[in-house]
């Protein structure tokens, strides 16, 4: 298996505790998943990606902790601060129509409804109300609100968003 045969679920932030658990940021529209996963994959630089297998994992306010086999001291969990968690594609459930998946978005060719082309998604951030997609032209960015009155069509075949800009989105207007 490699990389591209994964999603991110989460990434870990810090150890928490002394027993060696780590606190992660879940990037899932599905945060229930960590309630039953019961492995994660980390890419390592030097050994490419690295299974874990999950002991426990409970919520703590918007965060998730995690007990992973073969890490039981904080300076161990410490090393995976910043590390990407991954499970294989299959194991992601359906999602209802017009509800995609982050790794779905990302790399997705942007255009407006007049045809004009805007860039690709480079990154997604959350909001206390709804996602933002960041779109990169070369230098340029443009953060794309995910709300139905701007977001018109999204393919995920064709890789390929469709937005309508309201005013004051494009720099021109």
């Amino acid at each position: 298996m490699t990389v591209r045969d994964h999603v991110i679920i989460g990434r870990v932030v810090k150890p928490h505790g002394v027993r060696g658990e780590v606190k992660v940021v879940p990037l899932s529209d599905v945060p229930e998943r960590f309630k039953r996963l019961k492995k994660v994959w980390i890419e390592e630089a030097e050994k490419g990606l690295t299974l874990f297998r999950v002991r426990s994992s409970r919520t703590q306010n918007e965060m998730v902790i995690l007990s992973l086999e073969g890490i039981n001291t904080p300076e161990e969990a410490a090393e995976l601060s910043g590390q990407e968690l991954l499970v294989p594609k299959e194991e992601s459930p359906e999602l209802p129509e017009g509800v995609f998946y982050w790794h779905d978005l990302l790399g997705m060719e942007v255009a407006t409804t007049d045809g004009r082309m805007l860039g690709r998604v480079t990154d997604i951030f959350q909001t206390g109300s709804n996602d933002v997609y960041v779109v990169q032209d070369g230098d340029k960015e443009l953060l794309v609100p995910a709300i139905a009155d701007v977001i018109r069509t999204v393919s995920v075949a064709e890789k390929k968003m469709i937005i309508h800009p309201m005013p004051g989105l494009l720099d021109e207007d």
